[in-house]
């Protein structure tokens, strides 16, 4: 029973923790269905949009809130409750940028119509308050329900952003405008401008098809997005002239001084030259003397005020001017330099020289002008090396004695723009009276041993030395302040050795120096002895650095650390022609070896280059820093399109030359790579003077507008950009340059991302020559010069009228290369060869006189048709019966050309156009100067040197010859052609290791050949021989259809090929012309 009651409690109590909820009370509203927000665009009845999308500006937005479902609780259940009777409900609309318009305060929708870009969010709060039993609102707050629907779009303006892209790449004839004030500002040339009607252009990023109308003062620019419709936007367009500003460096400047010119950007414009001119306020008509931008003013007695005037052209048209003024003062300044004591007597005690600057006979002190007085240079003039020079610090240089002698110390320096230098005796003397000896040279890194009666006798070769000279020598001590190295005694007394050692001297290079006391009767002498440390001379190799692209269009060449050193120092300037003295010259400026061409490495600019080549004189260190001297020659490795061209000729540019150079001008590189864009041409060349530039058959001008060839157009195919040279190009002009901009795109090698704009500026360089008397010749024959050629080239000259006549003609022919060229000779000199001191007579009057008409040019049987051979001539002519002459220079123009004069092919012969092709573009010779023997057989490696010739002659990239039969000599037509048809699958040899060479080829193997040469192409032929069948002729079968099918080898009859017949020199080269013609 105790149990039973126990347990009872505990379940009383238990009972008593659990707490039952409440019932609601009676008359309270729940959402039975929530109340949503939707979104639709337009009208009647508009698309429905989400929260979050994105519509275009002026897009008429009706938010709409549906009606919500209200529950009210009874006393059983919960019912649906009726609004206006149970409660009331309300719709409270809200909005950020644009004003949320609506149809009243309980409202289920709103409407919005954006009219600029921007994010819109749109609320409604839909709040329902409870009624009591009477119908009216209740009081209990805690009743009612409140929902907050957000909707958020995203507004766009596609005419804004098209404005934006495109408001700051509009162009006026070419030339950039400007947009500020919400207008378009355009520039006109102050001269007049070719084009006749002004030519307005427009681009932006993701746009297609912009384009640009004037219409009074509006701009109709109109765009296509990508993936969108066409956008239309306006511009106010104003005028405005365009206008820099002139600035001089200096205001004041020296008479005969320098200032620098320079022009603000000019507004408008990003290819503008400028030109200046001086004079008075009124009137500025003399060109300033310049170069670069840099003017030597006049020379003047008294002060000049010149109001200085630059002129802005654009294309040869004036664009703008503007001033500045420079005063010129007459130059009444020089330099004196003054030493701290004339004269020393000990190697410790040192000697200021210090320069000042003089206007006439007074020392310039005051501060502002002291500050404007730069680049002080001060000089020693040492020829017996007395001196040394510790160091220089502005306008001072001290200096040490080291042995006997006199400096000169001198100065210059730069003052308001003119380099002052010391006047005439005002420079410093200083003498050393110091008893020195200069001993033999040791080399760095090594020691040098002397006894101590070769220094007894050293000291007694002093001039100024004791009359009765020196008896005894002792006391060595060390006296080197350079620390070039250690004195040391290996013995003692009258038979002493002393070495002086370079082995662990901090410094390897220049001049050490112990003293010693020598004994002239018992009176003691202090006695310096110099030791020049020098480097050990060596060579070096040649360098041929790639050029490093630097300001503008030039380039710089940076010298490497010769192989096998650590570290190396430029001694003197760029191609000193003599030896230095002074190794240590140079030494404060170390190049290390590094992994880049151009980090800390010397730098060579174009201007260091003379004719190709630069020379340098270099110490060099190896790794224990030793130190090695010599010269080193670096050559100039440019990467200008080279052409030749012929005045009055056209010049036939190639893509691939553009191609090269732009993978050459990248380098090797295994991550990227170069896709060519396009080029354009940054500089118009002078149609008079040099020659007139095409581009599909359209001149370049300075013109503006899309129709034009100019500077801006982008030449996408250089094969269509040809150069006619002028035929009034100075005699003077040896090559016409013309630059060009290179746009090419960089793409990662391992990735997909979109690629990176590069730009290389280059040069096509057109060497020039001159055919003005020309002549053709067959390989192995001669041509003899008639005289009347050059009588009418003399009379064609300028300022040569009819009454000037040949006196004598001399020629030049050193160039000519006699072994693969010819040579120049004449009957009456014995068949010798023509020297520049010949003279050869129009008409001769004595008999020792050579004629003109005698001279005869004989070319090597070696000489290859096609080329030219340029021989000078400079004619002697006289006016009238005058017996002063007149020099007027020419070229003869030598053609080596087959004549056809094959006694073998005639002109009715089937072979007679291609043995014309074939001979005169060096694809074989004649077998002699008068026959070509055209049904002789062809071996195979005839026909494989055939193709190869007619390929270009391209150098095999395999170097190991497999075949055991091919004899010939490396590197020889045959030897090349053979592995070239070979490395490219044309000729296969007859078996791995043999390929016939003195086979004859067959007809079935040279049009086998041929096909393989064309990349095997396809095609449906029908067989129209009975002699050759794909069983049997498999190898060849669809070889020979091809042939026949294109016209390039018929049968012997129109049903037999005659597959296994030999190929005969006839055949092989008819052939071959066939195909090239097809190509």
């Amino acid at each position: 029973m105790k149990k039973f009651l126990s347990l009872l409690l505990a379940m009383t109590m238990v009972m008593s923790l659990i707490v039952l909820p409440a019932r609601a009370a009676e008359g309270d509203l729940s959402w039975g269905t929530e109340p949503a927000m939707t979104i639709t665009k337009g009208s009647n009845p508009g698309s429905p949009i989400t929260s979050g999308s994105t519509v275009v500006k002026g897009t008429s937005l009706t938010f709409s809130v549906s009606a919500p479902v209200v529950k009210k609780d009874t006393a059983d259940s919960s019912v649906d409750a009726t609004s206006g009777t149970d409660y009331d409900i309300t719709y409270s609309w809200t909005g950020s940028t644009e004003s949320v318009s609506t149809a009243g305060g309980s409202s289920t929708s709103a409407t919005i119509t954006p009219n600029t870009a921007g994010t819109i969010i749109a609320k409604c709060t839909v709040t329902v308050t409870p009624k009591s039993s009477g119908g009216t609102s209740s009081s209990r707050a805690a009743a009612t329900l409140t929902k907050v629907l957000e909707a958020t779009i995203t507004v766009t303006d596609p005419e804004a952003t098209f404005k934006d892209a495109v408001k700051n790449n509009i162009t006026y004839n070419g030339r950039p405008c400007t947009f500020g004030d919400e207008k378009i500002t355009y520039y006109k040339l102050s001269g007049n401008e070719t084009a006749t009607t002004p030519q307005w252009a427009a681009s932006a990023t993701g746009y297609t098809g912009v384009t640009a109308d004037l219409s009074g003062k509006t701009l109709t620019v109109k765009g296509t997005p990508t993936g969108g419709s066409e956008i239309t936007t306006n511009f106010t367009v104003q005028e405005a002239n365009a206008s820099f500003t002139a600035n001089a460096s200096i205001a004041e400047v020296i008479s005969e001084g320098q200032v620098t010119l320079s022009a603000s950007a000019l507004k408008g414009f990003n290819n503008a030259t400028y030109t200046w001119y001086y004079g008075d306020s009124s009137s500025q008509t003399t060109a300033c003397s310049m170069s670069g931008n840099i003017w030597t003013v006049p020379r003047v007695t008294t002060a000049t005020d010149y109001t200085v005037k630059g002129v802005a052209t654009v294309n040869g048209v004036e664009a703008a001017t503007a001033t500045t003024t420079v005063k010129v003062i007459p130059n009444t300044f020089t330099i004196k330099v003054t030493a701290s004591q004339p004269s020393v007597s000990s190697t410790t005690t040192p000697v200021t020289a210090t320069a000042t600057m003089y206007n006439g006979t007074t020392a310039i002190t005051d501060s502002t002008e002291l500050a404007k007085i730069t680049n002080w240079r001060l000089t020693k003039t040492d020829t017996a090396g007395a001196f040394t020079t510790n160091y220089t610090t502005g306008n001072t240089m001290t200096l040490y004695a080291v042995k006997s002698g006199t400096a000169y110390i001198t100065a210059t320096a730069t003052y308001k723009g003119k380099t002052i230098t010391t006047a005439l005796n005002a420079g410093a003397t200083v003498t050393s009276s110091l008893l020195s000896y200069t001993l033999p040279a040791i080399q760095s890194g090594s020691y040098g041993t002397y006894s101590n009666s070769e220094l007894l006798n050293y000291a007694n070769a002093i001039v100024g030395r004791p009359l009765r000279g020196f008896q005894s020598i002792s006391a060595f001590t060390q006296n080197d302040k350079n620390n070039l190295g250690t004195l040391t005694a290996t013995s003692s007394g009258v038979y002493a050795q002393y070495t002086f050692s370079n082995v662990s001297a901090p410094r390897k290079v220049g001049l050490a120096q112990f003293a010693a006391t020598a004994y002239s009767d018992s009176t003691a002498y202090t006695i310096y002895f110099n030791v020049p440390v020098e480097p050990t001379g060596t060579t070096y190799p040649d360098q041929y650095p790639e050029p490093v692209a630097s300001y503008g269009n030039t380039y710089r060449y940076y010298v490497q650390v010769p192989s096998g050193y650590y570290s190396y120092y430029v001694v003197g300037t760029p191609n000193q022609a003599t030896r230095p003295t002074d190794w240590s010259q140079g030494s404060s400026s170390v190049y290390y070896a590094t992994t880049t061409a151009t980090t800390n490495l010397y730098p060579l600019t174009d201007a260091n280059f003379v004719s190709g080549k630069c020379t340098l004189w270099i110490v060099t260190a190896d790794s224990s820093g030793r130190l090695s001297c010599g010269q080193l020659t670096v050559y100039q490795k440019n990467h200008d399109i080279k052409y030749n061209g012929v005045v009055g000729n056209t010049v036939q540019f190639k893509h691939n030359d553009f191609t090269t150079f732009m993978n050459e001008m990248y380098g090797t590189n295994t991550t990227s790579y170069l896709t060519f864009n396009s080029v354009k041409f940054t500089s118009v060349p002078n149609p008079t003077t040099q020659g007139t530039l095409y581009y599909n058959g359209s001149a370049m001008t300075t013109g503006y507008g899309s129709n034009y060839f100019n500077t801006s157009t982008a030449v996408t195919n250089l094969d269509n950009v040809s150069f006619s040279v002028s035929s009034r190009v100075p005699s003077t002009t040896k090559e016409i340059r013309i630059p060009f901009t290179l746009y090419a795109t960089r793409y990662n090698s391992y990735g997909t991302s979109a690629g990176t704009s590069v730009t290389y500026s280059g040069v096509v360089v057109i060497s020039l020559v001159r055919e003005d008397v020309t002549f053709t010749v067959a390989p192995g024959d001669s041509v003899r010069f008639t005289d009347s050629a050059f009588l009418t080239y003399l009379r064609s000259a300028s300022g040569i009228n009819y009454n000037y006549n040949i006196d004598y003609v001399t020629f030049d022919q050193s160039a000519v290369n006699a072994l693969n060229e010819g040579v120049l000779y004449a009957y009456s000199t014995g068949f010798n060869a023509v020297k520049t001191t010949d003279r050869f007579y129009y008409t001769t009057t004595s008999y020792n006189q050579n004629a003109l008409s005698d001279v005869t040019f004989r070319a090597s049987t070696y000489a290859k048709t096609g080329t030219t051979v340029y021989i000078p001539f400079t004619i002697y002519a006289k006016y009238g019966t005058s017996s002063a002459t007149r020099q007027v220079t020419g070229t003869v123009a030598i053609k080596i050309a087959q004549t056809m004069n094959f006694v073998d092919v005639k002109t009715s012969d089937y072979f007679y156009d291609s043995v014309k092709w074939a001979v005169n573009d060096n694809i074989t010779k004649g077998t002699s100067a008068t026959t070509f023997s055209p049904n002789n057989t062809c071996t195979r490696a005839e026909i494989v040197t055939f193709l190869w010739r007619a390929a270009g002659s391209p150098t095999p990239t395999i170097t190991r010859n497999p075949f055991t039969d091919v004899k010939y000599p490396v590197g020889s037509d045959f030897y090349n052609a053979i592995l070239w048809a070979s490395q490219n699958g044309i000729a296969a040899g007859t078996s791995t290791t043999t390929f016939a060479p003195n086979d004859n080829c067959t007809r079935a193997q040279i049009v086998t050949f041929l096909w393989r040469y064309a990349k095997k192409p396809l095609g449906y032929y029908t067989n129209p021989f009975n002699d050759v069948n794909k069983t049997e002729y498999a190898a060849y079968y669809d070889a020979i259809l091809w042939a026949a099918g294109k016209g390039i080898a018929t049968g012997n009859t129109p049903k037999t090929f005659n597959p296994d017949g030999t190929c005969t020199r006839a055949e092989a080269v008819t052939f071959l012309y066939r195909y090239e013609s097809t190509k």
